[in-house]
């Protein structure tokens, strides 16, 4: 019987777990602070519980992020910033215009002569130092050898007096150019020096066969 004040333990219990979940569910609806509490829920709006607005949320952009212009913002195009006449000069003014004593004034003249400078100092070192060296070594005279050398031959200068020119003296007679051994062999000459040339000298390095050696004694005073 649905009137009878007795009722099923287990029905008792499952109805009073559903109004505890539905009283739950309207308080965590209408507050504003709980754990499902959204940071974007306006605290302003009246409570929208049975209206028929509800799910409509009727702030504005603004109001919502704050969004405002900036005080540098140009909103119209008629707006005129202060560097325009930069990027669009207007050939009919004159103020503004960069002229040619803008261009070359001191201060440009010295950069651009500086820069300059730099450039040829930098081709001169890679490109005009290795042709100037080359073109030098190109073009020097030859050294002579004997120019540091006093004892060198050259050969213009006659060749000295003392120079022979074959182990047999010229001035030998052809009579002695051979002779017979006590065995009967015949001996050639081989070398000969007849002392007859005038001027030679017979210091260390004059004559390539004889040198003239000092053997003065000086404890006898040459008595031998």
């Amino acid at each position: 019987d649905d009137d009878s004040p007795m009722r099923s333990p287990s029905q008792s219990g499952y109805n009073s777990r559903r109004t505890s979940w539905g009283s739950e569910s309207t308080g965590s609806r209408d507050s504003r602070v709980g754990p499902f509490a959204s940071p974007f829920d306006d605290s302003r709006a009246p409570s929208r519980a049975g209206s028929d607005d509800e799910g409509v949320n009727t702030q504005t952009v603004s109001e919502k992020y704050n969004i405002l212009p900036s005080a540098g913002l140009l909103l119209f195009p008629e707006d005129v910033e202060k560097d325009d006449y930069l990027h669009n000069p207007d050939p009919n003014e004159k103020e503004g215009r960069i002229t040619c004593s803008d261009l070359f004034s001191k201060r440009g003249i010295t950069n651009l002569g500086g820069l300059i400078l730099i450039t040829l100092g930098v081709f001169m070192l890679f490109i005009g130092y290795p042709i100037i060296t080359f073109a030098v070594k190109y073009n020097e005279p030859k050294v002579n050898s004997c120019d540091s050398d006093p004892m060198c031959i050259r050969s213009d200068v006659a060749l000295l007096k003392n120079v022979r020119t074959g182990l047999i003296d010229p001035a030998t007679p052809s009579s002695v150019m051979t002779r017979k051994s006590v065995n009967g062999k015949t001996l050639n000459l081989v070398f000969s020096d007849e002392f007859e040339t005038d001027g030679r000298t017979f210091y260390d390095g004059d004559d390539p066969y004889f040198q003239g050696v000092d053997i003065w004694y000086g404890v006898t005073q040459d008595l031998e």
